[in-house]
C-alpha cells in the first residue's frame, strides 16, 4: 500500500474513531442506568445497581481507551 494510502487509511480510522468517542459521550450512559434502575427497581435496589454499573463503567474504561487507540493510530 502507497504511503498516501496508509496516511489516507489511518485518517479515515481517527475521523471514524472520534465519531464513536462522541457517540459514547452523547449517550450518556451513567444517566441511563440510574434513569432505568429508579424506573424498574426499589430504591434500594436501584442504588445496588447504580453502584454495580458504575463498577463495571470504570472497569471498562471505554473514554480512555478509545482515547489512546486514537492517539495511537494518528502516531502512525
Amino acid at each position: 500500500m502507497p504511503i498516501a494510502d496508509s496516511e489516507t487509511a489511518v485518517e479515515t480510522a481517527v475521523n471514524q474513531l472520534n465519531e464513536i468517542i462522541t457517540r459514547w459521550t452523547a449517550f450518556g450512559i451513567d444517566q441511563r442506568v440510574i434513569d432505568l434502575a429508579n424506573k424498574y427497581l426499589s430504591p434500594a435496589q436501584a442504588n445496588d445497581f447504580i453502584q454495580s454499573a458504575r463498577a463495571g463503567l470504570v472497569e471498562l474504561d471505554m473514554e480512555h481507551g478509545l482515547a489512546t487507540l486514537a492517539a495511537t493510530l494518528k502516531e502512525i
